[in-house]
């Protein structure tokens, strides 16, 4: 107990600086880079964008009534050759006061006291979104109008001042205030513009994608992505978003072709489940009951859903949608879409997060299920709307993580265990004529011929394994005499492996593959460490951008030691390796012709 008379005070601690004051700039600055440095996905940029303009079209159908006319519509021009993106939304729009907070870091107008009518139901709500626009590039473009004013907002130079430790001027929003007007038949709106990003500090380049990998990336890690479809009004309707809204894209490549008309893009979460045809997905409910030979027979050659709210070990609800099939079928779909010049993603399989009606973009893996081959053959998106992540979306916290492992444990044994082992390929149908036609015209060509495009510029790693393969048969001094011993896109490390005759060595290497460096740290990252026994990498392109933020070096060495190498990985510890030897083909066969 305190003495009697004991002085007693109060501590503000989340007011209160040090007696002498701190440097209010410092401040602004520390707080600038914590926003920053806590995202590192590209897709970051479209995802902050396109979740506050969601937010701001529900908001305005709310506040409207579902019986008014509001026009509902998101456009996205998305341009390689300028390097910028914009995303309109026929929304709320932004007030004079709206501008004066909306920039600021940890500041929000759709939750706290300073909350705006209509945005309780709103995906985001820790105030970064714009912020993080604002300070992770270097152009920041806002034209929004209210219905009783349009406002400009220019904000220049956010990202070169955070990370040139505040040497340069510190970004001030310049605005301009006009009189309303109206934009694709609103009169209130909002268009964000970004440009001028550096993606040395994120994962990939985003002005790389093709038009059909970018509505793939919208769909399944933006607000464009809506889960609702996918789960269904039979969950319930707490929080997911109440407007079906009207998405367009306009896409520039980076020649400067732009599409002729918008593409029309789905407001729906993308899933594995639209790359094969319908007539070949089988309800999970629909065969369960069955006898074992009978539901082995129904799924043989057919993809599973399942579709549920499960209940994790706490308890909680949780809404699940999984997607399963025999590895080999989807390899030749995979095939088959790709030869007919279809969209098919580097990858199907995962086990992902969504909330509030949205992807988050995060995966994360159950390790729950015995053996592993099973859980390699679904895809699996759980939604928790309880779900709390970090500023930048990237983790999930350790009890989320468990929570999620428990529903998938239990979601296994409760329906998937009695299914997913049954899955089997069709039977290998007799060799297609054309399709061997082409592969002996292509046996005859000469190396890096024209007509066969994957020698060109391989953009997935089969393409870079077939190149790697067909320059080490034929022999020509590309690469240093391997012999092949066993070939294969294992599902753990997507690795071949290699005999070495030179010098009489008889030891099997372990050698990685894909289209960029940043692909092999994936697989060096895995939790697993399956990855660390590697002893070469091989790639298409070893350019360092493609390593983001990661405290590791690429450095070209002329030697082409060891095993032919062009460059070497210096990863400090990264993955288990100190270096890796690195085979840049397309420095290879440059220096080669």
């Amino acid at each position: 107990m305190p003495r009697e008379g004991a002085e007693r005070w109060d501590i503000d601690f989340l007011s209160t600086r040090p007696p002498e004051e701190v440097d209010a700039l410092a401040q602004q600055l520390r707080e600038a880079e914590n926003v920053v440095s806590s995202y590192s996905k590209a897709s970051d940029f479209l995802a902050e964008a396109l979740q506050n303009a969601a937010d701001a079209v529900d908001a305005r159908r709310l506040l409207a009534g579902e019986d008014a006319a509001v026009v509902a519509r998101i456009h996205i021009r998305f341009d390689r050759n300028a390097r910028t993106f914009s995303v309109l939304d026929t929304g709320t729009g932004m007030s004079h006061a709206d501008l004066q907070m909306v920039l600021t870091p940890n500041v929000t107008r759709k939750a706290g006291p300073q909350q705006r009518a209509a945005t309780s139901r709103s995906r985001g709500h820790k105030g970064v979104g714009l912020s993080f626009l604002a300070l992770a590039s270097n152009d920041l473009r806002i034209r929004t109008c209210d219905g009783t004013g349009r406002y400009d907002v220019v904000v220049k130079g956010g990202e070169r001042w955070v990370h040139g430790g505040g040497q340069t001027d510190k970004p001030i929003g310049k605005a301009v205030a006009n009189k309303p007007d109206r934009l694709h038949g609103s009169p209130t709106y909002t268009v964000v513009t970004v440009g001028d990003i550096d993606f040395d500090y994120f994962d990939v380049d985003l002005f790389d994608l093709e038009c059909e990998e970018l509505i793939w990336m919208l769909r399944t890690q933006t607000a464009i992505g809506n889960t609702g479809p996918l789960f269904g009004e039979k969950f319930g309707t707490a929080l997911p978003p109440t407007t079906n809204i009207q998405v367009t894209l306009d896409y520039t490549d980076e020649q400067g072709e732009k599409t002729k008309s918008p593409i029309k893009v789905k407001y729906a979460y993308a899933t594995p489940e639209e790359l094969i045809p319908a007539k070949r997905v089988v309800k999970i409910e629909d065969i369960e009951d069955l006898g074992a030979d009978e539901r082995a027979r129904r799924v043989r050659g057919a993809a599973v859903r399942y579709v549920d709210v499960v209940k994790s070990d706490s308890g909680r609800d949780v809404k699940v949608y999984f997607f399963a099939i025999d590895g080999r079928d989807m390899a030749k779909i995979r095939d088959a879409r790709r030869q007919k010049g279809k969209f098919f993603p580097n990858e199907w399989q995962g086990y992902y997060v969504a909330t509030l009606g949205m992807p988050t973009g995060v995966e994360f893996r159950p390790d729950v299920i015995q053996p592993r081959t099973y859980e390699r053959r679904m895809f699996a998106l759980l939604q928790d709307d309880e779900l709390k992540l970090d500023l930048g979306r990237k983790t999930l916290a350790g009890r989320q993580k468990a929570k999620l492992k428990s529903v998938v444990k239990n979601a296994w044994k409760a329906r998937l265990v009695s299914v997913v082992p049954h899955l089997q390929p069709l039977a290998q149908p007799a060799d297609d004529a054309v399709f061997r036609a082409l592969v002996d015209r292509a046996l005859d060509r000469p190396d890096l011929d024209s007509h066969v495009p994957y020698l060109k510029h391989p953009r997935e790693q089969l393409g870079v394994l077939a190149l790697f393969h067909e320059l080490l048969g034929r022999g020509n001094g590309y690469l240093p005499p391997l012999r092949t011993v066993q070939t294969g896109l294992f599902p753990d490390t997507s690795d071949s492996i290699v005999l070495p005759v030179e010098g009489g060595s008889n030891d099997a290497m372990h050698v990685l593959f894909g289209t960029h460096l940043g692909e092999i740290m994936r697989d060096l990252e895995r939790d697993d460490g399956s990855a660390a026994s590697a002893d070469l990498a091989v790639v298409w392109d070893a350019d360092a951008k493609r390593l983001g933020r990661r405290a590791v070096e690429v450095e070209k060495i002329d030697d082409r030691d060891p095993h032919g190498a062009t460059h070497m990985l210096q990863l400090h510890g990264a993955g288990g390796l100190e270096e890796l030897p690195v085979i840049s083909l397309r420095t290879l066969v440059g220096e080669s012709v």
